[in-house]
């Protein structure tokens, strides 16, 4: 079971396409519509967006982790960063970790978290030390909120050494002292800090990705032992 804003978004997508391309399906066949042309767009613009959210980060992470190995941008993209710079403007980051994997060894799972900043809003002066979420979507989703509580309710922190192995750390001990989660919405036109910071609140969305994991999993199990019951003839 898919969550109710992405089957929303997919929906929103097929009827973008259908109205821009209404010369197209008045001259073809329903089954060609449904099984492919428009059914699916919503996979390309996603694959679109990952690609700009891809060189904001690496930029970013270039920035805080004082690395020159900056990726070439485009226009969207350069407009995204003046937002970023712009933002820079009303907080400060302070960056403690970039791009690092977690894994939750009781659920089996494991996840790549953008940041472990301290951020500090430079008009109030409230700080506070957040798991990071950098996003480039159109709007902020409850999607995203429960993708961070997982992230969050992690229990190892994996590190990789300078040599290249890894070393494992206690995930818990880190998120003990953290406020809670930030995500950071960029577009070429928002500049968005967003934080949660309800412990009850990341808990139930937690909850959440743990019941749209085990209804994945039931799926997967159902489908496959339907295959190999298939009815035959009696």
């Amino acid at each position: 079971m898919a969550p109710k804003s992405l089957e929303q978004y997919a929906a929103n997508k097929m009827l973008e396409w259908c109205t821009e391309n209404v010369g197209y399906l008045l001259n073809t066949t329903k089954e060609a519509v449904t099984t492919g042309h428009a059914r699916y767009r919503w996979k390309d613009d996603r694959d679109a967006r990952a690609e700009v959210g891809t060189g904001i980060h690496e930029t970013i992470e270039a920035i805080h982790t004082g690395s020159w190995n900056f990726p070439e941008l485009d226009d969207e993209q350069q407009r995204i960063m003046r937002q970023w710079d712009a933002l820079n403007q009303q907080y400060t980051f302070e960056p403690h970790l970039s791009e690092f994997t977690v894994w939750n060894t009781y659920a089996d799972y494991a996840g790549t978290a953008d940041g472990l900043w301290t951020i500090t809003n430079d008009r109030t002066g409230e700080t506070g030390k957040y798991l990071i979420d950098l996003k480039t979507s159109r709007s902020v989703w409850p999607d995203h909120w429960i993708q961070h509580a997982a992230l969050f309710h992690a229990v190892e922190l994996m590190q990789k050494n300078e040599d290249g192995t890894w070393r494992v750390e206690d995930w818990t001990e880190v998120t003990a002292d953290l406020d809670g989660v930030a995500l950071i919405h960029l577009r070429a036109d928002v500049a968005e800090v967003h934080t949660l910071t309800d412990p009850e609140m990341l808990s139930l969305r937690f909850q959440q990705f743990l019941t749209y994991r085990n209804q994945w999993e039931l799926d997967k199990t159902i489908t496959a032992l339907e295959k190999a019951n298939a009815p035959r003839p009696f």
